[in-house]
């Protein structure tokens, strides 16, 4: 057939559409050229292997070997058996991606087998008790105690310092980590005190309040090799980052920090039931200390941290009205003192003798020597001894102070007798006369 432009056309027919369609002899010639159909598929049934221990796991009942095999037979599937292990052939109407793994044989089976012949039930998982975690839980009595009987407000910070701050309060910059993605050159450098962080509380604070006592417990970095290892099976161990409790405490008239602050310390750990102890300090401390009026901390035998005052150079600097007292304990190491044991022993048959006894030493005597003195010439018979009050005004003369305290006397084998119990306090005042000058009051 010839169009109007005089090409010759040949019609072809889809003898499934009924359409008819045309080409040109010169297009229909390539086609029939080129035009190839290949068919080398070759259809496999594809094999799963059946476990029935795994089985009966899914379906959470045993199931008998022979039973499997016949529902999987009488659903056309080839089955051979090797033990405990199904071979599973597939059938090719089924292999379109049907049944292609072993959780589709694990529905074949059940659903012919009956959903109702399955007794539902609970799986069976072991529980073991969770390792309980002694630092939190410590940490959570400690925050009670703090914010409870001991009136202080919680406050966080952040983890990081800059160079100027460091040297503003006298520590070393080459002594703290660098960070090396910081955002920005405020927080280039992670902390190794509290302090400084609570005496910008302080200033900030004071805008509203003029008495208030804060804390915190927060990680201090040190640049010295820690306790645990970078990475598993490696020799290198992370910095050191224990927690540290710190807090302050502000007072803007008639205040006496320090002892406030070794009140606090005292009171904590006594509720914490812990043995401790205080000390001169005997090494250098830094320009916010006020070095006259600083001890260390020792809980059973152990360096724990210090407590003491804020300097007046410090506080000037800072713009801090009134008197800071301050104090700083390794959490990491208190909790490890920590223990929930306790022993019980009877009530005392007989009664304690209580005394009062306030002397007037010299300014530079340690209340800690007296304490050792005192339970030196008493013996066993002084059970308690309770410093109750400090005093170093006006009235008395310079280079003095008067210490006043309980003494608490008592035997677990017979009731004291007042003679005996006045004795043994004229040995006690002649001792410390004789070794530390005292006067009594």
């Amino acid at each position: 057939m010839t169009n109007s432009e005089g090409h010759s056309h040949r019609y072809h027919e889809d003898p499934n559409s009924g359409s008819y369609d045309w080409l040109s002899e010169k297009y229909a010639d390539l086609w029939r050229e080129h035009a190839i159909d290949e068919n080398h598929y070759e259809f496999k049934n594809p094999s799963i292997d059946l476990d029935l221990n795994w089985l009966s796991n899914r379906l959470g009942i045993k199931i008998k070997k022979e039973d499997v095999v016949s529902i999987l037979e009488r659903l056309k599937f080839g089955v051979k058996a090797k033990k405990d292990i199904l071979e599973v052939t597939v059938p090719s109407w089924r292999a379109t991606g049907d049944v292609s793994i072993p959780e589709d044989l694990v529905e074949e089976v059940s659903r012919i087998y009956g959903y109702d012949n399955i007794k539902p039930s609970m799986p069976d998982v072991p529980l073991d008790v969770p390792e309980i975690n002694f630092e939190r839980r410590y940490e959570r009595r400690l925050k009670n105690i703090m914010t409870g009987n001991l009136a202080f407000m919680e406050t966080y910070n952040y983890s990081f310092v800059n160079k100027a701050e460091v040297e503003y309060f006298g520590f070393e910059v080459e002594n703290h980590i660098a960070l090396k993605n910081y955002l920005s050159e405020d927080q280039s450098l992670l902390r190794t005190s509290l302090i400084p962080n609570l005496l910008k509380n302080v200033v900030d604070s004071q805008r509203f309040y003029s008495d208030f006592k804060i804390f915190e417990l927060g990680r201090v970095f040190l640049k010295k090799e820690g306790e645990y290892d970078r990475a598993i099976g490696s020799k290198e161990q992370i910095p050191w980052q224990h927690k540290i409790l710190s807090g302050v405490v502000v007072e803007k008239e008639n205040s006496e920090p320090f002892y406030k602050a070794k009140g606090v310390v005292e009171s904590l750990l006594d509720q914490l039931d812990l043995n401790y102890y205080f000390k001169e300090i005997d090494y250098s401390l830094p320009a916010w200390v006020e070095t006259s009026r600083t001890l260390e901390i020792f809980v059973k035998g152990e360096a724990m941290g210090s407590v003491g005052e804020i300097s007046n150079f410090t506080k000037s600097k800072l713009d801090i009205d009134g008197a800071v007292g301050y104090f700083e304990l390794d959490f990491t190491k208190l909790a490890e003192a920590i223990t929930d044991k306790k022993k019980y022993k009877e009530i005392p048959k007989y009664p304690a003798v209580l005394r009062d006894l306030a002397v007037l030493v010299g300014s530079e005597t340690n209340w800690e020597d007296i304490k050792k003195e005192v339970k030196k010439a008493g013996g066993k018979l002084v059970e308690k001894i309770d410093l109750f009050d400090v005093y170093d005004g006006d009235k008395i003369e310079s280079g003095k102070r008067s210490l006043a305290f309980h003494l608490e006397y008592w035997s677990a084998e017979k009731t004291l007798e007042s003679a005996e119990v006045d004795e043994l306090h004229k040995k006690i005042v002649k001792a410390l006369e004789k070794k530390f000058n005292i006067k009594v009051r």
